[in-house]
């Protein structure tokens, strides 16, 4: 049987002999990834004047062709380049070699959040809260900045082995505006398993969409089970605009302050939703640093709770037969 040969890289610029290629002043190392909807390849690479390791991800010429593709590649570069935060992933260098379009990234080792949680089912509430707190600062962060990452999830939070959580995707981030006719929800939306439900109905995102994502996250981290899950991408979102997540305690031993900061997260109107991510790494602070047996009060906001402080029945009954992934 006759080997496949691997998709040229690079429209063929790296295909074949790719180890220890030199281009821009990186030794290329391996393929470590391929983004198939941002028409990029991503390389583990040794940057030759200072020794180190990093990630470079590079447009390649065929993909820069497309409409749209370079736009969006640009979009990329430049908004990395304006973000310097202990939790987003560091853009280092960026520009044209060869013709080719590129940008270098802080290389991480460890595993994303998603990985992790598959791997090792949830994460203990300390943990979960420490993970989210940074991200929290993450994004009000990039809230300062007039940025919406508009794809956090647990695929775009990584976790290395011996640093803080880091947010990672920013390539769908864009610059905050209040008109407009530019369409959000686009070929360009990646993260429909934790979109807003104002998102999904056409609204424009803020930070409070960004909070539902990362509530989103923190909820699989605690229960091991996505808030929403299988369908087709049609009936996703109209779960996520329309349906109420399963409590939490449901799924896995989710202390009550924990709770109520996923409830408040995940509320279907944004002005229920914490209005700035400082306010909820504030709250998940609260939990991280809880002694055993310390009572923590989370305020719920406005509205209607998610999930009752009331202790939920020991079996899922009707809420756990509907909720989620069924």
């Amino acid at each position: 049987m006759t080997e496949k040969p691997e998709p040229a890289d690079m429209n063929g610029e790296l295909t074949g002999g790719i180890a220890m290629r030199e281009f821009a002043g990186y030794q290329i190392l391996e393929r470590a990834s391929v983004d198939a909807a941002a028409g990029t390849v991503t390389y583990r690479a040794r940057q030759k004047s200072l020794g180190r390791m990093v990630r470079v991800t590079v447009l390649p010429r065929a993909s820069a062709a497309k409409p749209g593709f370079l736009a969006r590649f640009r979009r990329k570069v430049a908004v990395a380049s304006r973000i310097q935060h202990d939790h987003v992933l560091t853009a280092l260098d960026a520009g044209t070699a060869s013709g080719i379009a590129y940008v270098v990234f802080e290389d991480l080792d460890g595993a994303t959040l998603a990985e992790t949680v598959r791997r090792s089912g949830p994460l203990p509430a300390a943990r979960v809260a420490e993970v989210g707190a940074g991200i929290a600062r993450a994004l009000d962060h990039l809230a300062t900045l007039g940025l919406v990452h508009r794809n956090v999830r647990a695929e775009t939070i990584h976790l290395p082995e011996h640093s803080p959580a880091k947010l990672t995707g920013l390539g769908l981030a864009k610059v905050r505006v209040t008109s407009g006719a530019e369409t959000w929800i686009d070929h360009e939306m990646e993260g429909l398993d934790t979109m807003a439900p104002e998102t999904v109905k056409g609204a424009r995102p803020d930070v409070r969409s960004d909070i539902y994502g990362l509530g989103c996250a923190l909820y699989l981290a605690a229960t091991g089970r996505p808030v929403f899950g299988g369908g087709n991408v049609a009936s996703l979102l109209a779960r996520h605009a329309t349906e109420l997540p399963g409590d939490p305690r449901f799924f896995a031993a989710v202390p009550e302050p924990l709770v109520r900061i996923l409830d408040r997260c995940l509320r279907k109107s944004p002005d229920e939703r914490y209005a700035k991510a400082a306010d909820l790494a504030r709250d998940l602070d609260l939990v991280r640093l809880a002694k055993a047996g310390e009572k923590v009060t989370i305020d719920r906001g406005p509205g209607a709770p998610l999930f009752p402080d009331a202790t939920p029945p020991s079996s899922p009954g009707l809420l756990g037969r509907l909720r989620p992934g069924r």
